[in-house]
């Protein structure tokens, strides 16, 4: 289906994979292949937005585990297209191999809203999101980048306090498209830290 509707749309189906799933194309498809397929799909050919409340997703235990695949499976769970394979706890399930029949039911969601599953959002008041200027002035401030390094989300997610022993400190997170640095700051702020920021992406 998703084929047919990229030759619709003209274009190539290798137009909405990424390099890793070229390399793997005679591979059994795994969720996250899925789910970047499934979000490519959504951009190039729906050209629909991303969710900008995803934080359903943010209680996914293993959203955690890849930091590249973060937006795929944040948008693909947030807008009902591809159910956890466990709800307790809740998890996505990267390497679970999905059959042709859930396939096809990912790519009938992914074509027809109306048949998504409805996700409860929920939001998380105390993230404070500025501008990358505002970060810098702020007093003492500890700016933890998760793209660059050395300290990443996985890291954070299995220890909060190497972020910084400091509760009351200020800290600012950033990476690439502040998906990542959305999580780390959620898992900051229940482990006690107060005075915690999201630099914004305005590119």
């Amino acid at each position: 289906m998703i084929k047919d509707k990229c030759r619709e749309a003209g274009l190539m189906f290798s137009e909405i994979l990424d390099s890793q799933d070229l390399v793997n194309i005679t591979s059994p498809l795994t969720k996250i292949t899925a789910a970047r397929i499934c979000h490519n799909a959504l951009q190039t050919i729906l050209k629909e937005k991303d969710e900008e409340n995803w934080s359903a997703a943010w209680l996914l235990h293993d959203i955690y585990d890849c930091h590249t695949c973060v937006p795929h499976i944040a948008q693909t769970y947030a807008k009902g297209i591809i159910e956890p394979v466990s709800t307790q706890p809740l998890i996505f399930g990267h390497t679970e191999q999905v059959s042709e029949e859930q396939g096809r039911l990912y790519a009938e969601r992914l074509f027809n809203p109306n048949l998504r599953l409805k996700i409860e959002h929920y939001e998380n008041n105390q993230i404070k999101y500025i501008s990358e200027k505002s970060a810098k002035s702020l007093f003492d401030v500890k700016i933890i980048d998760l793209a660059a390094g050395p300290l990443s989300l996985k890291e954070i997610n299995q220890n909060p306090y190497s972020a910084d022993p400091d509760l009351g400190r200020n800290i600012a997170l950033k990476c690439k498209k502040g998906y990542q640095s959305t999580l780390a700051a959620n898992i900051l702020l229940k482990a006690g830290f107060i005075n915690i920021f999201v630099i914004k992406n305005d590119s």
